[in-house]
Parts: structure tokens; sequence; C-alpha cells
């Protein structure tokens, strides 16, 4: 059975009184299959708590096969954090809200359980085939750490001011991060790698490059030699941003 027949098979099997949501998940990289999300409430919409969850099938029984997501908002599950959700924790928090297509949501924990993450975003991966692209609200989003070994993240005032920034930066982009090392200009860019500046300066990272001066940044191959290939080019992150952001942006 696939992921998708799994969850078809639980919602048929509920009991009177509850309903369920199934959510399909992109294929990411080497998976023969995609994951499949299944939420499960009462049917007045009111949340329902799972304990004790078993199962009879010897393949869903192996590690990591059926997972119930159990979010901590003050230590959240961050395991293999990337540019994909990849825990169920993470893409129930993303599903919890009220996200639109048009507009860029964060959500807003804690901390992550690895305390020095302060932010992660997820990406439309609009360079990746069709079936490897997250769909909503997988896309256009992120959750964000109020609190880090760095200090606080999101508490309005000018502590690490370019974290937030940044993190919106990745999806706006559809892209990575900047050079610092090899590229002359990396190191101010605000999509820097190895973490923005703590405090304003002439030299921050908080610039975002425009023709005629283009900057190496990374992003997923689009010929995807290997599963989940990256590749560098020079691009100009304003354009980048005006473009492939465009529909979460307003009017100017």
């Amino acid at each position: 059975m696939t992921a998708r027949m799994v969850s078809d098979a639980i919602s048929a099997a509920l009991p009177a009184g509850y309903s369920s949501k199934i959510y399909p998940n992109a294929r990411k990289f080497n998976d023969v299959d995609p994951s499949c999300d299944i939420m499960i409430s009462k049917s007045d919409g009111s949340l329902t708590v799972i304990r004790n969850e078993a199962t009879t099938d010897l393949a869903l029984a192996g590690a990591g096969n059926l997972v119930v997501a159990r979010v901590n908002l003050g230590n959240v599950d961050d395991s293999d954090v990337s540019s994909e959700p990849t825990t169920p924790e993470l893409r129930k928090i993303l599903r919890s809200g009220t996200s639109k297509d048009t507009r860029i949501d964060y959500y807003v924990i804690d901390q992550f359980a690895s305390t020095t993450l302060r932010g992660v975003s997820y990406l439309a991966s609009t360079h990746l085939p069709a079936d490897q692209r997250n769909p909503a609200p997988l896309h256009w989003a992120g959750v964000m750490a109020c609190n880090t070994t760095s200090g606080k993240v999101m508490d309005a005032s000018d502590n690490l001011p370019f974290t937030f920034p940044h993190e919106a930066g990745h999806v706006l982009h559809d892209r990575f991060h900047a050079d610092p090392t090899g590229d002359p200009n990396g190191a101010t860019e605000m999509m820097a790698s190895g973490g923005t500046s703590a405090a304003n300066a002439v030299n921050a990272t908080k610039r975002i490059c425009d023709d005629p001066i283009q900057v190496t940044y990374a992003q997923y191959d689009p010929a995807q030699p290997t599963q989940g290939a990256i590749n560098t080019l020079k691009v100009a992150a304003t354009k980048g941003m005006r473009t492939r952001g465009a529909r979460t942006l307003e009017g100017w």
C-alpha cells in the first residue's frame, strides 16, 4: 500500500463522530512514493488527541513508517531540517493556520530542538520537477523561533534584526544562500550563509544585490543529475524576489 492508500484506509475506519483530511506530500528525492499526512478531528471540528496508536501491519510497524505528530511548541522537532518540511511535527504546524497562496505565512514557536536554529523556510521549489514541489501550505511559509542560543529573535527588539528578513528572502527568492567566501559581495548579502549579523552595521548582512551587481547563490539544480542536487550561479537577487515571489507581494 502507498502512503495515500494507508491514509484512505485509516479515514475509512474512523468511528462515528470523527472526520479526517488527507494531505499528500511532494515526492522527495529518493522516495519511491510520497508520504501522506492525515489530520483527524471530531465531526464538530474540535480537536482530538490520539494515544497508544498501534498497527498489526508488519510493514507499517517499522520505525518511522507510521508516526503521530505531537507538537511541543516549546521545543519543536526539527530533525533533518532544510527547505523541506521533513518532520510530521513541522508539517502539522504549517497546516494549523489559515495560510493562503498569495502571502508568506510564518509561525512563531518558543524554540527548536536545535537551540541554535533561529528559523527555517519552505520553498516553492520551482527548480524541481512538478511532483517534487511542496504543495500549499508547505511553501510560501516558515517557522521562526523566539528563543535561541544567540538570544531573542521575534521579540520586537533590534536583536538579530536580519534573521526574519533572511528567512523571508528564501521564500521570495526560491533559493538557498549567497556564497560568503567565494564571492566578494556574498558576505554582506542578507542571504549570506553561516548566519546573519547579530547587529546593524555598514558591513552587516543586509544587502540584496541587483543588476549590474550579481552574487553567487545556491539553488536546486533544475537538471537534477542526482536527487536533490544543488548548483550555484550568479543572480540579481532583487529581480529574483520580484519575479519568483511576485504572487506574495502587494502592487507597488
